[in-house]
């Protein structure tokens, strides 16, 4: 089973909504890294830090590692090392070798603009907000979780979608908007007026001969 022609990794999206998240919106598909690494924070240890099957906030979870695992690509560090470091002290690990001052939330920024910018790129290239879903067996056949018949609710997933797209400046179709792209500099690459002209022509277009799903 796949998103965007990736095989999605060990971590059900039935179990845990935010790492559903993150196999539906990442750039390359269904990773479990690049999207972030959440599946831990609902099962992982014998602890929950927040419940596999919650749709409320899931969103912002699942946002918020995409940040986490996308500073740690940019810093070139191993994503595990994010169960013991946070970005704050990451932040401090690179003011003391490069003599910037930057913050957790300065990181945090990079990893939007990164995550902007793949956006823009995918949308170049014909991808829509549909390739951003999950396979239709996570929608119709449950798994046991906690004693219950799970599946992945599709109107809530709906939902969580759009917020997480609302989150990072991008709108219901999940285009990057024009005052996003210039608050994150990426206008320099590519204005936002005219991406918005691009984009609109590859989203109206026939897709990027997408791969069908396995459902």
């Amino acid at each position: 089973m796949t998103v965007k022609g990736m095989e999605i990794p060990a971590y059900d999206p039935r179990a845990t909504w935010t790492q559903a998240m993150s196999y539906m919106i990442t750039a390359r598909g269904g990773c479990h890294l690049q999207g972030g690494y959440s599946a831990p924070i609902a099962f992982c240890a014998g602890y929950g830090e927040f419940p596999g099957v919650k749709s409320e906030g899931a969103a912002l979870v699942a946002r918020n590692a995409a940040y986490h695992n996308t500073a740690y690509d940019v810093l070139g560090v191993c994503a595990f090392s994010g169960f013991s470091i946070t970005l704050d002290e990451f932040a401090n690990m690179l003011n003391d070798v490069t003599g910037l001052e930057m913050k957790a939330s300065d990181l945090e920024t990079v990893s939007r603009r990164v995550l902007t910018l793949e956006r823009m790129f995918n949308l170049l290239c014909g991808f829509t907000a549909e390739d951003d879903w999950l396979p239709e067996r996570f929608f119709r056949d449950p798994i046991v979780v906690e004693g219950q018949a799970t599946v992945c609710p599709e109107g809530e997933f709906r939902a969580m979608r759009a917020e997480y797209y609302e989150s990072l400046g991008w709108d219901e179709r999940g285009v990057p908007r024009a005052t996003a792209i210039e608050e994150l500099g990426l206008g320099a690459v590519l204005g936002a007026w005219e991406f918005e002209r691009m984009a609109g022509a590859a989203i109206a277009g026939p897709g990027p001969g997408r791969r069908e799903q396995i459902a």
